[in-house]
């Protein structure tokens, strides 16, 4: 039991002289500014999150506003309104003009695949025509 009680008190000692020391270094400080400095940054990324947050949901509910909006005025805008009212005629124009080049790009995929035109066959044809 002596052996044993011999190792208990050096652990004991060990574990004083370890915190003596990191109180008269200064360590013990440094760990505390040093976690304090990480809670600081985790607060602060959540403050931003939740700003962003907070912020895209305002920007979603003006959107919607504009939108609700354009539905019941399109057709009578007030003059404050009649520039942005055009620029939206303009790109719902130019929305449909490439939505349908678009599809025309789309009916050609879908043409090529119903003629169940494979690479290596058209390759292997050109070839043979060379």
């Amino acid at each position: 039991m002596e052996y044993n009680d011999k190792i208990i008190a050096a652990f004991r000692n060990l574990g004083k002289t370890t915190e003596t020391f990191t109180e008269k270094s200064g360590l013990k400080d440094i760990y505390d500014k040093g976690t304090n400095k990480v809670k600081s940054l985790g607060n602060y990324a959540k403050l931003s999150m939740k700003y962003n947050n907070l912020y895209e949901q305002l920007q979603k509910v003006y959107t919607e506003i504009g939108k609700i909006y354009y539905r019941e005025h399109y057709n009578l805008p007030e003059s404050i309104y009649e520039v942005l009212f055009q620029k939206v005629a303009e790109l719902n124009e130019e929305i449909s003009a490439v939505k349908n080049q678009f599809d025309n790009l789309q009916g050609f995929s879908n043409s090529a695949s119903d003629n169940n035109a494979n690479f290596e066959d058209t390759v292997s044809t050109s070839e043979s025509e060379d």
